[in-house]
């Protein structure tokens, strides 16, 4: 197997030698050639010389010998007429300047005669100051009322409510839920009057589970207590907003 691709090698080899060998004699054959080509066609010395003794001969049967003319003979009664060299020069006078145009005079104001200065602008409208309202053309849409609620507060004991302390709206209704096994009497300060709201009282003892319910109607901040103690501590302040 060696011995075949060795001898594919060795022929590949003999080939390109022969090809190279080839290329080299058919390109000085035609440079050969070429060369041949350019010296046939150039002309021989002895044409040449024979063409310009022919053009020679040609340019001087045409030449042709012009006449002598005599001067010509200046008489006293022929003028002088000095060449245009020695004339004096011609002096041009520029051309007169264009007449001046005065500009108009400018028109004369008058009381009829309305005036071309711009009119100054008018001053801006003054800025409201603090807590002035200055009146808008957009319309303000008004949001709906609020709904009124309801607030739930747990009894606990004599001296103790979740929460003690809550805040409200007018037409809001606060309910009182009692979780304690003894009787409890929610109602508003002072003791034992509830003169600060006197419509703000349970008019009696709730049992466990039940409730009492009042909607406040006027703004203002209200302290409660358990009417059922001879000398009840606050349970806490009801604070109602407009």
């Amino acid at each position: 197997m060696q011995g075949a691709l060795l001898m594919k090698t060795k022929i590949l080899i003999l080939f390109a030698i022969v090809l190279f060998l080839a290329l080299g004699l058919a390109s000085v054959d035609f440079l050969r050639v070429r060369d041949t080509e350019i010296e046939s066609s150039r002309p021989s010395p002895s044409v040449l010389s024979s063409e310009q003794n022919v053009t020679e001969q040609s340019t001087s049967s045409t030449t042709v010998t012009a006449p002598h003319e005599p001067a010509p003979v200046m008489s006293s009664d022929t003028p002088t007429t000095l060449p245009s060299v020695l004339q004096p020069p011609k002096v041009f006078a520029p051309p007169p300047p264009p007449p001046l145009r005065l500009a108009p005079p400018p028109p004369s104001l008058t009381p009829s005669q309305p005036s071309s200065l711009p009119e100054p602008p008018p001053p801006p409208p003054p800025q409201p100051s603090n807590g002035d309202v200055t009146p808008t053309s957009s319309t303000v849409t008004a949001s709906p009322p609020r709904e009124p609620q309801e607030v739930i507060i747990h009894i606990y004991s004599n001296t103790r409510t979740q929460p003690a302390n809550v805040t409200l709206y007018v037409r809001d209704t606060l309910t009182f839920i009692n979780d304690d096994d003894a009787l409890h009497w929610p109602g508003s300060d002072p003791h034992p009057t509830h003169s600060s709201l006197p419509q703000f009282d349970a008019l009696g003892g709730i049992s466990n589970g039940q409730t009492y319910s009042y909607t406040f109607r006027k703004p203002g901040a209200y302290g409660y207590h358990e009417h059922l103690m001879d000398d009840p501590p606050t349970y806490g302040v009801i604070t109602v907003l407009p």
